[in-house]
């Protein structure tokens, strides 16, 4: 035995560094879920002293004695408290869905253009009243030849990603310009090819190898089987599933604060956003982008950043959606229907 006690002493050492290391990790995950914490205390408590003094002032004079303006003013102040104290609550059970991989996609049928063209309005009027045109908003949407009108996914989900986006872009955007443009990725087999997206429903005529890198997904690779004719069935299924997909790219470009190159990798990440003060200035929890990144994620798609400090940021996100039609072949998940809501 005393000829493995060298190697014996090199393993216990060795592990011993390792429990030192994961022992540092959670000490620093800890400490960043503490300052979240208290930094959505501090969130919440601003909303909770604008309805409590709203109401306590409505207590105090009475509600025959205040003015019809006083009264509408102090119930929006506490309408809009509320609907703050929402967003917020909303964002953290979300991020702990998506962290405990409990969040399940509802999807159904919906009009893209018209909940595109919904989208682009309603932005338009809040980068309008934030900014006064300071910040000019440019859409572009692509044609309806290409854009298809209706499609097959998690309408609310979809929803949260635009919105989320663009409400980023707004936050850290004073003056400039911020562009919000929708197209489709022509080649969809390429598009699964470069990891843009993961095709759904394929596992049965295609395996798919990937790395996850911080919850998103870096790479496809598709193999199929070395029999010629599942080869050609395999090929004719897939190629059918593929005419019912359609990729969209949804792009935002901001010319905001930027972020610093080092820091770009903490944006999805829980808790650890980059310039935590920049978040606390503007308010909200922080946690957009991770639910952003985490849902795309969860859809099939991938998300890229592109950022220079002082200069702005451009981030786009790639979403398979499946076309609306009452004709599907066989193979492609059984076709289309509509979900049991």
């Amino acid at each position: 035995l005393i000829p493995l006690v060298p190697s014996l002493m090199s393993t216990l050492d060795e592990s011993l560094h390792q429990l030192e290391y994961l022992n540092k990790e959670l000490e620093a995950s800890q400490r960043k879920l503490m300052t979240f914490m208290a930094f959505l205390c501090h969130e919440i408590r601003n909303p909770l002293f604008v309805i409590t003094s709203n109401i306590s002032f409505m207590e105090d004079n009475g509600c025959h004695a205040i003015s019809s303006d006083a009264q509408t003013q102090s119930i929006q102040a506490i309408s809009q408290a509320a609907d703050i104290m929402l967003r917020l609550v909303n964002d953290v059970l979300d991020i702990s869905k998506l962290e405990a991989g409990k969040l399940e996609l509802q999807e159904h049928e919906f009009d893209l253009r018209e909940t595109l063209h919904a989208v682009v309005s309603s932005n338009q009027r809040l980068i309008q009243h934030r900014h006064a045109g300071a910040v000019k908003f440019t859409p572009v949407i692509e044609g309806d030849t290409h854009l298809p009108a209706r499609v097959y996914a998690d309408s609310v989900r979809f929803l949260q990603i635009v919105y989320n986006l663009l409400s980023n872009a707004n936050k850290f955007t004073e003056k400039g310009e911020i562009q919000f443009r929708v197209s489709v990725v022509d080649d969809v087999a390429q598009a699964a090819a470069k990891g843009w997206v993961t095709l759904p429903n394929t596992a049965t005529t295609a395996t798919a190898s990937s790395k996850d890198v911080n919850g998103l997904m870096e790479g496809v690779d598709y193999g199929y089987s070395s029999s010629e004719n599942s080869t050609n069935n395999a090929h004719q299924k897939e190629e059918g599933c593929r005419q019912d997909i359609v990729v969209i790219k949804i792009e935002v470009k901001d010319t905001g604060n930027g972020i610093p190159s080092e820091q770009i990798e903490l944006l999805f990440q829980p808790y650890a956003q980059a310039k935590l003060e920049n978040y606390r200035h503007q308010g909200g929890t922080g946690l957009g982008l991770t639910i952003v990144s985490k849902l795309v994620h969860a859809m099939g798609g991938q998300i890229f950043v592109q950022s220079e400090l002082g200069k702005g940021s451009t981030f786009e996100v790639y979403l398979p959606l499946r076309k609306s039609s009452r004709h599907h072949a066989d193979g492609c998940g059984g076709g289309i229907s509509p979900p049991h809501v």
